[in-house]
């Protein structure tokens, strides 16, 4: 069984790779299997992806 990590490193891979990937989230309004990518509905992995940029890993003594 892939545990959180490999699948959350699998998702981001295959949304820049193209991929299809679909999502189900009854409670936030998604109530039925859905693409990340449809344009009626908002889903973290594509707002993760798409801002990117806005995040920045800190290596060691690293404060900036």
């Amino acid at each position: 069984m892939e545990g959180d990590r490999e699948k959350a490193i699998a998702l981001v891979n295959a949304y820049f790779d193209g991929k299809d990937i679909i999502m189900k989230d009854p409670m936030r309004g998604v109530p039925d299997w859905v693409s990340v990518r449809h344009p009626e509905y908002w889903s973290y992995l594509t707002m993760f992806c798409k801002n990117v940029n806005k995040y920045k890993i800190v290596e060691d003594n690293e404060h900036d």
